[in-house]
């Protein structure tokens, strides 16, 4: 009966965690709307005056919570600066492809262009942004995404507690509940991954101005090759910054059922116990402090997402 009267508290919580999610997730979604709605107006405008389209790549920042003294980079300042980027000269080491487009050498490139199918050198920012708006959908419906599995995990533990009745077929629910709720800590984990991966293909590599021409060697070099020094330079510097907020925060996933009772609190309490033994003083202290922090982190750890 206890055992049921706290898997019930639990799912009223998950619940309503759920219900907080998706109202986050409405309002993060009509921002995005207004962003890339923007955002395509600008292209085409550009298009419109002389056919050399920008993509800035902005994203939703810190969750679209807006921080006090928060001051914005004017789209018109990074076009400007990314077209400098874009500038094809001697001074800059960079040349013209065949279809006009400025190119690295592969000299200055970490993760090589030019050949190899094309690379980034046939991508419009149609598609850029195309690539740009799928990563902020990952990323938007990832928390949604999980509090889902979370409360759906709930509901099965207190349905296996009433008609298991806390025997073998209960332990059988558990057991097949936490593989499906693995099933999802995997699924988030890579919605998270490669919404990294498309923004940092949205920022462009080799591309100049975006005004190219889609080919399918284009797209598919830009999807396979994001990672690469001048992608860094392409990025806004809040966009930088938030993609490096959003990578460190792939550590709270240790933090999440079922990894956390699998591997995190096991390995996480054997290193306290070998700290408190052996570290004379403030082993210990330092120790239950660290766990301390860790539990209250993994039962509260809904109110970091986003």
């Amino acid at each position: 009966v206890q055992r049921q009267s706290l898997a019930s508290a639990n799912l009223t919580k998950m619940n309503t965690l759920r219900r907080i999610e998706r109202i986050k997730f409405y309002c993060r979604l009509c921002l995005l709307v207004v962003n890339v709605g923007s955002a395509y107006q600008r292209i085409r405008r550009d298009d419109d005056d002389d056919g050399q389209s920008v993509l800035v790549p902005s994203v939703l920042c810190h969750g679209g919570m807006l921080c006090p003294g928060e001051r914005g980079v004017e789209c018109i300042v990074e076009e400007e600066r990314l077209r400098r980027l874009s500038y094809v000269g001697r001074r800059t080491g960079r040349r013209t492809c065949p279809g006009g487009t400025p190119v690295v050498p592969k000299s200055r490139m970490s993760g090589g262009c030019g050949g190899g199918g094309g690379g980034w050198t046939n991508v419009s920012a149609t598609t850029r942004l195309a690539a740009l708006t799928a990563g902020e959908l990952l990323h938007v419906y990832r928390p949604l995404y999980w509090t889902t599995a979370e409360r759906n995990h709930a509901a099965h533990d207190l349905d296996a507690l009433r008609h298991g009745g806390g025997g073998l077929a209960a332990s059988t629910g558990a057991r097949s509940g936490r593989m499906e709720l693995l099933k999802s800590w995997i699924v988030s984990l890579a919605m998270d991954v490669l919404s990294h991966r498309l923004t940092l293909a949205a920022a462009g590599g080799c591309g100049g101005g975006g005004g190219g021409v889609d080919t399918p060697s284009g797209i598919i070099g830009m999807l396979k090759h994001p990672n690469n020094d001048v992608n860094t330079a392409r990025l806004p510097p809040a966009t930088a910054e938030e993609l490096k907020r959003r990578k460190m925060r792939w550590m709270l996933y240790l933090l999440r059922c079922p990894v956390w009772d699998v591997m995190t609190r096991p390995v996480a309490g054997g290193l306290a116990d070998v700290v408190g033994r052996f570290v004379p003083l403030l082993g210990r202290p330092v120790a239950n402090y660290v766990m301390d922090l860790l539990v209250y982190w993994q039962r509260h750890h809904f109110m970091l997402e986003g």
